[in-house]
């Protein structure tokens, strides 16, 4: 198997400067220890990363996603959402992991979802939960 380590949840403290013409891609006044929070809940935000891990998922055919910190993506039905939407757009049958690196507990799926080492893995495919 082979997994994709995505960031999603900042850009970098250091040489980063979409804050600097893209201030609506951020939530005004809300740092991390990364920079500026991302706002995942502008409806152009979420698709820009939906579709960026889909991009990944179909056209490179990643068996997985390894998305680091998620509890700093302050948008908690974001991950379920993630998870929908790769579900829906993956063909019957194939199984597609989202391993989330967290320091808190996502209840997404709960019949899918295993623990190990401080990392959650979401196992997503075709069929409902």
């Amino acid at each position: 198997m082979v997994f994709l380590d995505v960031v999603y949840n900042h850009f970098g403290p250091d040489g980063n400067y979409l804050s600097a013409y893209a201030k609506s891609f951020f939530r005004e006044g809300v740092n991390t220890p990364w920079g500026p929070v991302i706002d995942f809940e502008r409806p152009q935000v979420r698709d820009f990363f939906f579709d960026n891990a889909l991009y990944w998922l179909m056209e490179y055919r990643f068996d997985g996603l390894r998305l680091d910190a998620v509890h700093a993506i302050n948008d908690g039905p974001w991950l379920r959402e993630l998870s929908d939407r790769v579900r829906l757009s993956v063909d019957a049958g194939r199984h597609v992991h989202l391993v989330l690196e967290t320091s808190t507990t996502h209840r997404i799926c709960s019949n899918r979802i295993s623990t190990r080492n401080g990392a959650t893995t979401l196992t997503t495919c075709c069929t409902s939960c």
